[in-house]
């Protein structure tokens, strides 16, 4: 009869601290996943603008989350640039890390009795920068946390002499982050 008594107080005991447990696992779910944030990823150009050294005119680029593309500029002399400044802006919660610079193939068309040799000089002397505001240049695995954003300047500059205009076309430039592990 003792054995039978002590055995029904232990298992009494079992089941409400069974209980116990199950009501705080309940209280911890409900009460802490909904404080729970999903992963949000959103880094993209913003606030493009374009200012112009010497002769040069341009056609502002296409931005599109992390690429410029579609652009249009005219050299007319060594020395000509054109530099694009935008901001890289991390809007999302996850940290990135810059993986792959792309520079898509420039087509040069010059003008005049010489517009092929001034095409394939202009085309063979672009100088292309890519420059943080604080003058570091850009490069892999550059970091860009979450909520912040880098000032960039994407620089274009003649070293060619054309005899006649020159139009530079088909410039595209994208910068492939990914999630910093």
């Amino acid at each position: 009869m003792q054995k039978l008594r002590g055995l029904k107080i232990l298992s009494i005991v079992s089941l409400f601290i069974s209980l116990l447990g199950l009501i705080v696992a309940y209280y911890a779910i409900v009460h802490h996943s909904s404080k729970l944030d999903s992963a949000v990823w959103n880094v993209k150009f913003e606030n493009l603008k374009a200012i112009k050294h010497g002769k040069v005119t341009y056609e502002l680029p296409t931005v599109s989350d992390t690429s410029i593309s579609d652009s249009k500029i005219t050299f007319s002399s060594a020395g000509d640039s054109v530099t694009f400044v935008f901001d890289v802006e991390n809007q999302g919660n996850i940290d990135a890390m810059l993986g792959t610079i792309f520079q898509g193939n420039l087509k040069c068309v010059g003008t005049g009795s010489n517009a092929l040799k001034d095409a394939n000089a202009v085309c063979d002397n672009i100088r292309y920068q890519l420059k943080y505001h604080d003058g570091k240049t850009v490069a892999n695995n550059d970091l860009l946390n979450k909520g912040s954003s880098r000032r960039v300047s994407l620089i274009l500059t003649s070293k060619a002499s054309p005899t006649n205009t020159v139009t530079v076309s088909g410039f595209n430039m994208a910068m492939i982050y990914h999630q910093n592990s």
